[in-house]
């Protein structure tokens, strides 16, 4: 079996310290070190080439400094490291990278391909489902638990994932590409890199050149996103000390009352604000929000944040908004079609939907339905939730649709120019970047329980109902099991 792991160096993110100045990070005398759930991919690959045989490539795309982490591979038992090193490269974003690496692994061949689901540094998850779209292969994000056997002179995989609101249990052929979580449920025993496989073996080192295709669909020519001016974060959280003094009782107590107290500060807040868009004549809707439905069918909170951050550009761009809910994996392979329609488009037009875009399609077919979808209707902005559904597949439909996309952001606003900012936090949350696209629809996804949702208008009439079609071909179907948390 072959597999292809993706590493990337990364930096100590607790060192790290904002310029006042410059505004800029200061990296000088940081330490460096392999993502950490990349290191879990790593020690993954080498359990399963243990049990069933094969070989092992690590990749990594980055500076000269980042064979230090390809060495660490060697040292763990990589049969095979590759460098993408190349002035090329530099600037390049998640698509730009995704890109790079799925040629890469092309060129390699390969069976499976793991990463780890987010790294450190940045925190988006993106690079995994993009180059799984890329390679045109299926994607499974948040795996904890991973086999592989050959069955019928075909390599299969046995696969446990995370989600929002429980875990998947899938079954299916290979290729695919998948992303390893940090809770992993296979024990590996502790392995230190051996000091003398990493300093003897070589490091392949591939240039644009060497990597083929069109140059300016790398690095900073090739990417759709780009960042602004690095902005620090300063907290504004009150911080509360409790004291025990031989007072147990009087500290919970004191405990009790601040949780109250924030409850109360959740549920003004909750209340949300009133909606400020109103629907134009006649015109196709240029706001897209990806809501999300849970298990049994009920609309998720996020949708009606999603929906707030919808009505504030709808409002300053005198548009008209959609809304696509994405549904989780089922048992069935379908998503909870059905139950109370008219009850949702009720619900979605107070909640200032003024388009509801339906689909029967199953879950895998979500990704072609929305890309043809987007291709047809061309609208200005698409939102999504950063939910593990969320992230999972708009990263997908982006890559296929060669967009630019900004992931886990915590708002979005216009600048003077019209353009959408992004409000990426990165860094462990110590700075926030507004990111621009230059691609069109403007597709981020925003974090969930950070913007203020819109008080529903009972008033409001429901949502108009627009039926998308079926995507050409039934993609192939992996075998799952659903469990809630």
């Amino acid at each position: 079996m072959r597999t292809v792991v993706f590493v990337k160096q990364v930096p100590e993110v607790s060192e790290l310290t904002l310029d006042p100045e410059t505004r800029r990070l200061r990296r000088e005398g940081v330490d460096s070190m392999m993502n950490p759930f990349d290191r879990r991919a790593v020690l993954e690959a080498r359990r399963l080439r243990d049990q069933v045989g094969g070989t092992i490539t690590a990749v990594t795309m980055g500076p000269p400094a980042a064979e230090s982490i390809l060495r660490e591979c060697l040292g763990l038992g990589v049969d095979r490291v590759v460098h993408l090193s190349d002035r090329g490269f530099a600037g390049a974003d998640t698509l730009a990278t995704a890109r790079a690496l799925a040629r890469a692994t092309e060129r390699f061949g390969f069976d499976l391909v793991l990463a780890g689901r987010y790294s450190i540094d940045s925190d988006t998850g993106q690079v995994g489902p993009e180059v799984a779209a890329l390679l045109s292969v299926p994607f499974l994000g948040g795996v904890r638990r991973l086999d592989v056997e050959l069955r019928e002179d075909r390599w299969r995989v046995d696969a446990e994932c995370e989600g929002d609101g429980g875990f998947i249990l899938v079954e299916g052929p290979l290729p695919l590409v998948a992303t390893c979580t940090d809770r992993w449920k296979t024990r590996i025993p502790r392995i230190l890199p051996d000091e003398a496989a990493a300093a003897g073996a070589a490091v392949e080192v591939w240039s644009i050149a060497d990597l083929g295709g069109d140059p300016q669909r790398y690095g900073q020519a090739g990417s759709p996103t780009r960042v602004e001016e690095v902005q620090a974060v300063f907290s504004e959280r009150k911080r509360v000390r409790l004291v025990h003094r031989d007072d147990p009782p009087g500290v919970v107590a004191r405990m009790m009352d601040v949780f109250a107290h924030a409850r109360r500060e959740g549920a003004r807040r909750s209340v949300g604000r009133a909606i400020s868009h109103a629907r134009p004549a006649g015109e196709a809707p240029a706001i897209w929000v990806l809501g999300e439905r849970g298990a049994e069918g009920e609309i998720r909170p996020v949708t009606w944040e999603l929906l707030g951050a919808a009505d504030h550009l709808a409002g300053s761009l005198g548009a008209s908004t959609a809304v696509f809910l994405l549904e989780p994996w089922r048992s069935d392979g379908r998503g909870a079609h059905g139950g109370d329609a008219a009850g949702i488009v009720a619900e979605l037009g107070a909640h200032g939907a003024d388009v509801l875009l339906e689909s029967t399609a199953s879950y895998p077919a979500t990704v072609g339905v929305l890309v043809e979808a987007i291709r047809a209707h061309r609208p200005r902005v698409v939102l999504a939730p950063a939910t593990a559904l969320g992230r999972d597949l708009v990263p997908q439909i982006a890559a296929r649709l060669g967009l630019g996309l900004t992931g886990d952001a915590i708002g979005v606003r216009l600048d003077e120019e019209g353009r959408l900012q992004q409000l990426k936090p990165a860094f462990g949350g110590q700075v926030v970047a507004p990111i621009v696209s230059r691609t069109r629809p403007e597709m981020v996804t925003l974090r969930a329980g950070v913007l203020d949702p819109v008080s529903p208008d009972r008033g409001r009439r429901p949502a108009t109902t627009v039926r998308l079609p079926e995507p050409a071909g039934s993609p192939h179907v992996l075998r799952c099991r659903c469990f809630e948390a």
